[in-house]
């Protein structure tokens, strides 16, 4: 099976910069194989260069097209028999030669039709994947965009430079990207503890309808957004180090919310929060303040703007509803919206 490598935090910042970007070929005749394979079959891809596309079909057969190379390879696990629907396959392509970036050296576009119920590994330097109606994908590319829909079970997918999609998919995620943004929407758990992580540098990260017990998102440099129903019992980590957080909610939600603010940040809400979190003022700075004194719950106008200390972090902890949900939002320097959908 091909190697893939790990998570594309872990490449170099030079691939941001690449100049050798693969030129591609005059497109020849296509070439297209094609063999008989488990319901469930592992399909592994890795090219140096090129786009690969996969779609999940109803027949139990693996096939691969491409008019960039001279044949297709099916490679089957060690031990594999040929009459057998294979269970496990690496496609390899013509062209591949020795290179110093690893076994990946194929340079050309691939296209796949693989069972609905198939898990694909894939990975290129050079160029974008896109994988519709299958079961699991595990996905990298150095320079290229990410495009997922309909995925069943699993995502786990990165990219330097390029930007992910990802749209009505199950199960637990996990997107990463580097300079580009992260787009997701109608996700839903396949079990309790299934989570949903996406984290950027330099790019913003958008959300609706996420249905996970446990998102998990953060970035540097960028904006975060979360629309839709919150999940009852979810946990909502936000986090980014010079962006704004929002969240557009139902009038009907719950939640509490546990935000943290500096350098001159606002939250802003439309919901009327409930506050549980103390002021850090001393007892002789409160008696001093106009208006009622109060050490519990302190509810807040729909429009207020709570402004962050100039000096360090504001922590603001407020309840909205029986606080069935729960978001704990940080950012740097930006502001904290909570508007009502």
């Amino acid at each position: 099976m091909v190697a893939l490598t790990g998570s594309a935090f872990g490449l170099s910042a030079r691939a941001l910069a690449r100049s050798d970007r693969h030129t591609k070929k005059v497109p020849g005749p296509i070439i297209e194989r094609v063999v008989a394979a488990d319901p469930s079959v592992a399909v592994s891809v890795c090219l140096v260069s090129g786009d690969i596309k996969v779609h999940g079909w109803d027949r139990n057969e693996v096939r691969a097209r491409s008019n960039d190379v001279e044949a297709i390879e099916f490679r089957r696990q060690a031990g594999a028999r040929e009459s057998d629907p294979a269970k496990e396959i690496t496609v390899l392509l013509s062209d591949m030669r020795p290179h110093r970036l690893g076994p990946c050296s194929a340079n050309a576009d691939i296209e796949l039709d693989v069972p609905r119920g198939a898990t694909v590994r894939l990975q290129t330097r050079d160029g974008s994947i896109q994988v519709v109606d299958v079961t699991a994908v595990t996905a990298n590319a150095q320079s290229g965009d990410l495009d997922f829909a309909g995925i069943k079970r699993s995502v786990e997918a990165a990219t330097i430079g390029g930007n992910i999609s990802l749209r009505d998919s199950n199960g637990p995620i996990t997107l990463h990207s580097v300079g580009g943004s992260i787009e997701a929407r109608g996700v839903r758990p396949v079990a309790a503890e299934d989570t949903f992580e996406a984290a950027t540098v330099g790019g913003d990260i958008t959300l609706e309808k996420i249905g996970s017990k446990k998102v998990k998102v953060r970035t540097v440099g960028g904006s975060l957004s979360l629309s839709g129903a919150l999940a009852a019992g979810a946990l909502y980590e936000f986090k980014t180090f010079s962006g704004d957080i929002s969240f557009s909610l139902p009038l009907d939600s719950s939640f509490r919310l546990d935000a943290t603010l500096s350098q001159g940040g606002e939250l802003v809400t439309e919901f009327p929060l409930k506050m549980i979190a103390e002021s850090k003022e001393s007892s002789s700075q409160a008696s001093r303040r106009s208006g009622p004194q109060t050490k519990g719950d302190l509810t807040i106008d729909p429009d207020v703007l709570i402004r962050g200390s100039k000096h360090g972090l504001q922590r603001i902890s407020g309840v909205y509803g029986t606080g069935d949900a729960l978001i704990t939002a940080s950012s740097f320097s930006g502001s904290i919206n909570l508007r009502k959908k």
